[in-house]
């Protein structure tokens, strides 16, 4: 990524100097020197409070996820299809009947062969 750059203007070599201290006890070092420019740097820096607190957060959440995770349990579901059975009505008159849903099974009829 390309730095950002900032120009600051001065008008006499004592400005200049005053200047380029106090952007030292700002953090930033002096990488190039003229009489007329000096070009400042501050490098970028890992903050190590950020670094704590973006790590603990993430291990957290890594944690949660994983006790919630070994708590859980499997899903299983079985589909079975089974024959239809006929509905028994209790009644002396009744007569076997299967459901509306369901013919009984018929065997099938020999085929006529052609010929």
């Amino acid at each position: 990524m390309l730095p950002k750059i900032s120009a600051l203007h001065v008008f006499s070599r004592q400005e200049m100097e005053t200047t380029i201290t106090s952007l030292i006890l700002a953090g930033y070092s002096l990488e190039n020197r003229t009489p007329a420019a000096a070009t400042m740097v501050r490098r970028k820096r890992l903050s190590p409070g950020w670094v704590l607190l973006g790590v603990l957060t993430v291990t957290i959440a890594l944690w949660v996820y994983l006790v919630v995770y070994a708590c859980q349990r499997d899903h299983l579901v079985q589909v079975v299809l089974e024959a239809p059975t006929p509905e028994i009505v209790d009644h002396p008159d009744a007569v076997l009947r299967w459901p509306l849903e369901a013919a009984p099974p018929t065997p099938a009829l020999p085929q006529r062969g052609r010929g």
